[in-house]
């Protein structure tokens, strides 16, 4: 996994508030964007962290 600091709060991309998949995908590829991290690097972070 690359850097193991903290991400900034991303306020508007609460994945637990999307109505339907397409919603959360969409939800997903901008916490991509905004990170400049990869699914991967999203997904370790996010087992780490529970």
């Amino acid at each position: 996994m690359g850097d193991s600091g903290k991400l900034p709060p991303y306020e508007d991309l609460l994945l637990y508030e999307a109505q339907d998949a397409v919603g959360l995908v969409a939800a997903m590829q901008r916490l991509k964007e905004l990170s400049g991290l990869t699914y991967r690097e999203l997904e370790e972070r996010a087992a780490v962290r529970g």
